[in-house]
């Protein structure tokens, strides 16, 4: 796993978001990787868990940090959360372990999150 995939993850999902989102998605990889005992690698494989890693918005997200002055200055930010992580010093910022965006998404599980925040646009809970 490298420092790119996750900051890529980060900003599709949250590079709208303020910084505190960001962490926030970050915990939630964090999060699931020490609840299943795998590495944030076999958690980001996993089908249909990250909506932002589609092959459609990879691309844009891409673009979107690339080539706008917002986006460089939020990848920047991923990047720099992207390593810590890899790095093992990474402290969670909230103990969830799902989020979505109640304005795009309404997953089937979303009404049985417990320990509900809402951090910018996304709702987080744990199951």
């Amino acid at each position: 796993m490298n420092a790119f995939i996750i900051a890529l993850m980060l900003y599709a999902e949250a590079g709208g978001e303020p910084v505190e989102g960001i962490h926030a998605v970050a915990s939630v990889l964090h999060n699931r990787a020490v609840e299943r005992g795998e590495d944030y690698g076999q958690v980001l494989a996993r089908r249909r868990h990250w909506s932002g890693l589609s092959k459609k918005r990879r691309r844009e997200a891409w673009d979107e940090a690339r080539f706008t002055a917002p986006g460089r200055a939020k990848w920047k930010i991923c990047m720099e959360i992207a390593r810590t992580m890899l790095a093992g010093t990474f402290v969670p910022s909230i103990d969830a372990n799902h989020f979505y965006n109640p304005r795009l998404a309404t997953p089937p599980w979303g009404h049985l999150l417990a320990n509900v925040q809402y951090i910018g646009n996304h709702k987080f809970g744990k199951l």
